[in-house]
Formats: structure tokens, sequence, C-alpha cells
């Protein structure tokens, strides 16, 4: 049965996407959780740290939450984590080059799976439904 509801459709494209990476995950044996990825395209690629303040209003989870997943990950050896000299409340958060290549396969999974959603459209319409969705999300802070 086909969905009528746009908001339905948008539901059900997320679920596709997030079913996908799961599964490529899986299959690619990465280290990071489907919810974690986020977090490696946060952080600047180049390094540079940001403070963890920041990492945790951008990422919209928890301090606790955004803690205990940046610890797992520097265990990993991905993320390195520093206090500020000068004021030890300020702690830095930034990738390490390990993690950087992470973030090149899961850029790769994103680009594959939109190669497969999009294998039926021009290059001309995947350009227009990119443009459409960065239109709609910039209209879609109900209540901001």
């Amino acid at each position: 049965m086909a969905l009528t509801c746009v908001i339905g459709k948008i539901n059900q494209m997320n679920k596709l996407a997030e079913e996908y990476v799961n599964l490529r995950i899986k299959q690619d044996q990465l280290p990071v959780l489907r919810s974690h990825v986020s977090l490696f395209y946060i952080l600047p690629e180049s390094g540079e740290k940001m403070r963890f303040q920041d990492l945790v209003d951008i990422w919209g989870v928890s301090k606790s939450s955004a803690s205990e997943v940046v610890v797992k990950y520097e265990q990993m050896g991905l993320l390195e984590k520093c206090t500020c000299a000068d004021d030890k409340r300020n702690v830095f958060v930034s990738l390490k080059p390990e993690a950087v290549a992470l973030k090149r396969k899961f850029e790769k999974i994103e680009q594959d799976f939109l190669e497969l959603i999009l294998a039926d459209l021009s290059e001309e319409e995947k350009g227009q439904f990119s443009e459409y969705l960065d239109r709609a999300i910039s209209k879609g802070h109900v209540g901001k």
C-alpha cells in the first residue's frame, strides 16, 4: 500500500536509510554505532579541537550521553579529549586521523545509499532533490 502522507514518506525514507547504514556498518565491521555517526561529521577533520559544550549543543544530546560516547571512542583511539590549561572546566574534543578515515567510510556509505535510491533520477533531478530537501529543512524549525 502506497503512502500518501508526506510525513509518512519521510519516515519511511528515514527507516530505509537507518536500515541501510546499520547493514553496512555490520557488513564493513565498523566500530561505531549508527546513532554515533553524526559525531564524526560534527568534529572538524583537521583535528582542530572543539569545545565539548559546543559539541553537545550541535549534536543535541545530553552532556552525560555525549561524555559516555566521547570516552568510548577516546578509548578506541578515534577521538582525543583534553582540558584547557587555563580553565580545567573547558574540555575539548578532536578527531584523530583514524577517525577521519572512518568518516570517509561513512561518506561512502551515504553516497552508496543515495545512488541506490536516486538511481532513476537524472543529474539535474538529483540536484533539485537535494535543493528541495535543504529548503524544506530550513523552513522546518517548528517552535524555535
